[in-house]
């Protein structure tokens, strides 16, 4: 959330459970915090499904006010927080909002009773962000050869590794196009970087979602078009290059001491280095 006001994105909401939410607000008072999700300790012999309904309609009261949705950092794999996130991510699919599923939102993904058909379609816009286990786990769920491509092609995936390939796949071909952000990164990965990555590709989508795009793009104006396919993947790869940036630029003042929070800070420099007009 920290990484997607740094990118610029208006506001971010927190939705968490109750005893998270004091620390999480201390963090920064721009932080907007929603503490309705519950987790197995809050039972008390109440039904599963009791609190898990209450809790996913608190949250779909502010599902259409938000122009993306990141499901999995800092989630954890509580039965009863992973049962309501997967009715959430299913109620975001329907009122096509743009989301990023990362960490623990990929472990949602990965379950054989998960039903992955309506995020595969045509008009939604949704990106994994798998690192190298997570795609291995992924890739024997859905098939061992394109991810993207197994998943109808309209899936984005963005491999996390020493470069970032983000797969756009094609159900014409047996793999789709691929941009590959391989800009100069830090040799430290610290812990909260993949969080960080997250944040900066919901607010690229959220701003891409908002674009009229033609059915296509002269290579002239857009040579990125050669590429991929969609805004979508453009939008992955915009979140790459800013978080690699950052990470290069958070190196090279604080060595192997960098942290996530140094990362965040170099967030803003690097935006403006990269994507600022004249």
């Amino acid at each position: 959330a920290i990484a997607a006001l740094r990118c610029g994105a208006d506001l971010a909401h927190i939705f968490c459970a109750k005893g998270a939410a004091p620390v999480i607000k201390s963090y920064s008072p721009e932080l907007i915090v929603h503490p309705y999700l519950f987790e197995t300790d809050d039972l008390e012999g109440r039904p599963t499904e009791d609190l898990s309904a209450s809790a996913v309609e608190k949250v779909s009261e502010w599902l259409p006010k938000l122009s993306c949705v990141v499901f999995g950092p800092g989630l954890g794999r509580d039965p009863l927080i992973m049962s309501t996130a997967e009715k959430l991510m299913h109620k975001a699919c329907d009122l096509n909002i743009p989301m990023v599923i990362d960490a623990d939102g990929l472990w949602i993904w990965n379950q054989a009773t998960f039903d992955v058909g309506p995020f595969t379609k045509k008009n939604k816009t949704v990106v994994v962000t798998p690192n190298a286990i997570e795609l291995k786990r992924l890739m024997s769920r859905y098939g061992t050869r394109d991810l993207s491509y197994n998943l109808s092609g309209n899936v984005v995936v963005v491999e996390k590794g020493k470069e970032d390939h983000i797969h756009e796949g094609h159900t014409d071909k047996l793999e789709g196009l691929k941009l590959v952000a391989r800009n100069e990164g830090s040799p430290r990965r610290c812990g909260g970087q993949g969080d960080i990555l997250s944040g900066c590709i919901a607010t690229f989508l959220s701003w891409g979602s908002k674009g009229d795009y033609p059915s296509s793009w002269p290579d002239d104006d857009f040579p990125l078009r050669r590429k991929a396919t969609s805004w979508k993947a453009v939008a992955a790869y915009a979140g790459c290059h800013l978080t690699r940036e950052a990470s290069r630029r958070a190196f090279a003042k604080r060595g192997r001491a960098m942290l996530c929070t140094d990362l965040v800070d170099e967030i803003g420099p690097s935006f403006s280095e990269l994507f600022a007009a004249d």
